[in-house]
Parts: structure tokens; sequence; C-alpha cells
């Protein structure tokens, strides 16, 4: 009797849990987890993004690798509001990140008293000191910077997808974002 009532039990819950419908919520966890949880494709596309930035030395490329998986996988968000609209929908995430543009803040502002020590003689910007500088602070940032998000979704074929994510958007997600006043 119990075996049959615990089949039973496990049939309506695949049952239930396979007629759950997608909605757009999910496909913004989906998309945000993605960055928390370092998925092969986010991981990917760090290495893309910072190998081919000839701006920045070795050393350097692979410090700010680490200073991005830290960011990425330390992020918090917390859903705001749903609004649906037949097949479009805006979800609004607040997010928690690493203040890292404070640290990139900190490091331009240490150029201008010590110029001696970032450039040479003729004037030129030692960029290997400075990007060392800069990765240092933001490596050791604590402070978190607090941001909203609207996600803008379409239904298509009856799955949610994710209109194009500003370059805004991405800049909070990174906690590079400076508001302009």
């Amino acid at each position: 009797m119990k075996k049959n009532l615990i089949i039973v039990l496990l049939f309506f819950c695949f049952i239930i849990g396979c007629s759950k419908k997608n909605n757009a919520l999910d496909e913004v966890s989906k998309y945000l987890n993605s960055f928390i949880n370092l998925d092969k494709d986010i991981i990917k596309q760090i290495d893309d993004t910072i190998d081919n930035d000839s701006n920045i030395c070795s050393e350097c490329k692979k410090v700010y690798k680490e200073i991005l998986k830290r960011q990425y996988s330390t992020l918090k968000y917390n859903v705001i509001s749903e609004q649906y609209d037949d097949n479009y929908a805006v979800i609004k995430v607040a997010i928690d990140v690493i203040d890292l543009k404070k640290a990139e803040s900190q490091a331009q502002n240490e150029l201008i008293p010590a110029l001696d020590e970032y450039y040479d003689s003729s004037g030129t910007l030692n960029k290997d000191l400075y990007y060392k500088r800069k990765y240092e602070l933001m490596l050791k940032s604590n402070d978190r910077a607090y941001y909203e998000i609207d996600f803008f979704l379409e239904k298509k074929n009856g799955q949610w997808q994710i209109k194009d994510v500003t370059d805004e958007d991405l800049e909070k997600i990174h906690g590079i974002y400076k508001e302009w006043i």
C-alpha cells in the first residue's frame, strides 16, 4: 500500500514538474545564475575578451580573469517586479556586486600625485604598472554596489528570450557602472 502511494505521488510530482511552463522570470534567473555559477560560456567569454586585449600584460590578464570570476560568483540578485503584456515582459531586478568602479577610480586618482612613478621621462604612461595597481585594488575590494536592471523579454515559439542586454546593464553586472548625474 505504501509503495503504491509513493508511486502515485511520484507520478503526480512528475506531471506537475513537467507541465511547469517557462516564464520570463525563469529566463532572467537562468541568465544571472550563469554568471554566479561561472558556466562554461561565461568562462569562455571572460577568456576571449581578456585574451584579445593587447593593452594588458599577460600577468595582468590572469589577475583580471580572477577579478571577474570573483565578481560573478559573488553576484546577488532579488526580483523587484514582473510585468507581462502578452508576449512581452519586463523583469526588474536589484543586483548586489563588488564595487569595482570605486577601486578603478582610486587607481586613477593615484596617477596624479605619483606622476613620476606611473610616467616615464617622456611622459608616457607605464600601462603595466598602472594596470597592476588597478587590478590589485580591484582584487582587494570588498565594497558593494547596488543597481537595478530592467530585463526586456519576448516570447517566441512558446519560449521567453531576453532581448539584447545593454552595455550599461553589463557594466552594472561587472560592477564598473558609473551613474551620470
